[in-house]
């Protein structure tokens, strides 16, 4: 009797983005397994579970190793970041108005400023002369 030779390699590509891995018999590809760095999946790990439905006639079972709340946890995150980002922008927004006001601030005319302060100041000092004066004024300045 002959005997049948079985050729297999084992073919591995590795990136920082991702490894490949095939199985390769008589130079055909048999299996091919990708995984990506951001996409790691589940097979291979090893995870604990509890069992919530078995098939017999299929001979397999349904594992709940709470993937439901990881995906519930990472929404929150979501929802968390994009609060986080919301309130980035109205700071960025608020620095912006805030800007705006110290540079009309700052560019406001110093020499008029002056002026019109002194002008109000003349004005006060003529009408409080003009009030003292009003003052000592009585009838008995008229009668007289």
């Amino acid at each position: 009797m002959g005997s049948v030779t079985m050729q297999q390699d084992i073919l591995i590509n590795w990136s920082p983005q991702e490894t490949r891995v095939a199985v390769v018999e008589h130079g055909a590809v048999q299996e091919l397994h990708v995984e990506r760095t951001l996409e790691r999946g589940l097979v291979g790990n090893v995870y604990l579970g509890k069992v919530s439905r078995v098939l017999p006639g299929m001979q397999s079972a349904f594992i709940d190793i709470g993937l439901e709340r990881v995906h519930n946890m990472r929404s929150y995150a979501g929802e968390l970041l994009n609060r986080a980002d919301r309130i980035t922008g109205n700071q960025e927004t608020r620095s912006i108005q805030l800007e705006a006001d110290r540079s009309r601030a700052e560019d406001l005319d110093m020499i008029k400023g002056i002026s019109d302060f002194q002008n109000q100041q003349v004005g006060y000092e003529a009408a409080l002369k003009s009030y003292s004066m009003v003052q000592k004024l009585s009838l008995f300045n008229f009668i007289s």
